[in-house]
């Protein structure tokens, strides 16, 4: 039964029968991160000849190159509303360069082994930036350390050592140790690997924004690592010091204004990994007096005219009684006229105090949250065709092509989910006349994403 569920947005989807050979065409006409996105799942297709999945996944790796946004970021603020949100979602797409790179490969593992371990030593060193205080994502390379281990076990110290050495960042300490302790290496090459993090550990400071985030999970990862070299024989303090050396610069360091450390990964030091001779961490050696700025672009719908927007879209949802409207009440001709003001309102909003990001991923919530309470029927026609309308319009997709994707992967995906509703306004999506959008919707017919790829992006 369950199987026969999930048939259903393939079947419905699959109206204008698009042919493989056709779909491999038109993706290799797309700009670089939804070619490559494209050619990964198709690649996926078990009607695929092997020979032909791995040159269409080694074609991906190379158009990731393409991608405008070359490394996976996520929000490293404690604020997960609004941009950050927004953000977070965006990037769960998994279109830039990094993330369709080890999609890639990973792919590519159980076909070709040789083949997949020759396209990760193609991947140009990751080098991960310092992140102002100004700004409130990060970056997030798990991916990359656990492609990597799953490679390196046969050669670590000629595949794994190179990119260890690499490291720079807070970000990149805790899953470069979770790597170390998967791959399962004989003691020598343990024990080389541990002494390169430790190695590249202690110079790491000056980040904040990256290691506040961050700091919690890498005390227990960085434990581990230290109880494997004990069960193995290995001294383990050189490790322990230059992990001391890592927390004290960066809690003494300059602090974002916006963060707060928490004294937990001190005592977890302290209770956990400190032993003669590597002493406990005192109170005055992690005290900071030195503030930096605090995160900018985190506050949305200022304006007055956004604040009213986000009024009107409450009264949407709730009647006069302070319960949700029912469906036989969306029905009426009073709430459907709402609904068309409602609409026209969005469509003029230009923003003219908010910058052209903030102001699309606000209309982006809005049309979302409006396609979440809109029944099937005429109105919710209407408000696919307005989410088209701004999609198509949007001059964004020049300057951020991941971001202004994703209210259109949105509608997409919920067509999926939703076979019998929105899935039924396929034929109107696929004459929204851009060739992105009528691609994808194409694409989800033949190699569907099922709901958990769907329902990240919500």
């Amino acid at each position: 039964m369950r199987a026969a569920v999930f048939l259903l947005p393939v079947l419905c989807l699959a109206a204008s029968n698009p042919s493989l050979d056709g779909l491999i065409d038109r993706a290799h006409g797309l700009p670089g991160e939804f070619a490559a996105d494209a050619l990964i799942r198709l690649a996926s297709l078990k009607e695929v000849p092997a020979a032909r999945r791995i040159q269409l996944l080694q074609d991906a790796f190379h158009r990731a190159g393409e991608a405008q946004e070359p490394l996976k970021r996520r929000a490293g603020v404690a604020r997960l509303a609004g941009a950050a949100a927004y953000m977070n979602r965006a990037y769960a797409q998994d279109l830039d360069g990094m993330s369709l790179r080890m999609r890639a490969i990973e792919a590519v593992m159980p076909l070709d082994p040789a083949k997949a371990r020759a396209l990760f030593q193609d991947v140009p060193p990751l080098h991960v930036p310092a992140v102002p205080c100004t700004e409130f994502l990060t970056y997030d390379v798990s991916r990359y350390y656990a492609v990597l281990g799953r490679l390196g076990a046969r050669e670590p110290l000629k595949m794994v050592e190179p990119r260890i050495q690499e490291i720079t960042s807070p970000v990149q300490v805790e899953p470069a140790a979770r790597m170390i302790l998967a791959l399962h290496t004989g003691n020598e090459d343990f024990r080389a690997l541990v002494a390169a993090l430790g190695g590249v550990v202690r110079r790491i400071s000056g980040d904040d924004r990256s290691f506040a985030p961050t700091v919690v999970e890498t005390g227990p990862a960085i434990l581990d690592l230290v109880e494997e070299s004990r069960a193995r024989g290995i001294p383990a303090d050189t490790l322990t010091q230059a992990y001391r050396m890592y927390l004290v610069a960066n809690y003494a360091g300059p602090r974002c204004a916006d963060t707060a450390l928490p004294d937990t990964p001190l005592q977890f030091f302290n209770e956990h990994l400190a032993a003669d001779p590597v002493q406990p961490i005192g109170d005055s050696e992690a005290a900071s007096t030195k503030k930096d700025a605090a995160a900018d672009g985190l506050r949305t719908c200022e304006e007055a005219d956004c604040r009213n927007l986000t009024d009107q879209m409450r009264g949407l949802m709730m009647n006069a009684g302070n319960r949700a409207y029912s469906d036989s009440e969306k029905a009426s001709p009073e709430w459907q006229e709402k609904l068309r003001q409602y609409l026209a309102a969005v469509e003029n909003w230009k923003g003219d105090s908010t910058t052209g990001a903030q102001v699309y991923r606000e209309k982006s919530s809005l049309y979302s949250d409006l396609l979440a309470i809109t029944p099937p029927g005429r109105m919710q026609e209407t408000v696919v065709q307005a989410t088209l309308d701004f999609v198509r319009a949007g001059e964004y997709q020049a300057r951020n092509r991941m971001e202004w994707f994703l209210p259109a992967n949105v509608l997409i995906g919920r067509m999926e989910l939703e076979p019998l509703g929105l899935g039924k306004l396929a034929p109107r999506v696929r004459t929204a006349n851009d060739p992105v959008v009528s691609f994808y919707l194409d694409l989800e017919s033949i190699a569907p994403r099922g709901p958990q790829p769907v329902m990240a992006l919500l």
